[in-house]
């Protein structure tokens, strides 16, 4: 078997080409759209339906996946600020009583902070907590837990990571 070498411009030359066949579909307009994708998100980019992709409870280092157990949350973020939606997390609750609870009520959002707040009638976590929201070259998230501000490090609670379906 005989073994061909290749000289550097050889490489650099189908290099090139194999990145211009894979991008060669693409227009200008696409890369910029996936450059801007990864900045700041705008309020108006936080409408839409959001559920559960990570429902978790957290004590020091070990983490328990609720969603197994029949967890979940779904949210949809209106235009006018209001909300709809739905949270059941069982044996969550006190004294070992399911959270299931309507969501529904208003949501604001800080541009500055890039924090979602949402004002309800359920007494639950949600509305005691900031969500950050943040993007990644797919989804938008929003992310909460149970545990305030200022707790101990290592207190136990539940983190909910919410993705823009």
């Amino acid at each position: 078997m005989r073994r061909r070498r290749w000289s550097w411009a050889a490489v650099r030359s189908l290099a090139l080409g194999v990145t211009a066949a894979t991008f060669g579909g693409c227009t200008s307009d696409s890369i910029i759209q996936v450059k801007r994708s990864t900045g700041r998100i705008d309020r108006s980019e936080l409408v839409g339906a959001y559920v559960g992709a990570t429902i978790v409870f957290v004590d020091g280092a070990d983490t328990t996946d609720l969603s197994a157990s029949g967890a979940f949350f779904n949210l949809t973020l209106g235009e006018s600020s209001g909300v709809a939606g739905h949270l059941f997390i069982p044996g969550a609750g006190a004294g070992g009583a399911d959270i299931d609870a309507d969501m529904t009520g208003a949501w604001t959002f800080d541009l500055v902070g890039q924090i979602v707040r949402f004002v309800q009638q359920a007494d639950t976590f949600v509305r005691e907590s900031e969500w950050p929201a943040s993007r990644d070259a797919f989804a938008i998230e929003l992310r909460g837990t149970s545990v305030p501000d200022g707790a101990d490090p290592g207190t136990p609670g539940i983190e909910i990571v919410l993705r823009k379906g």
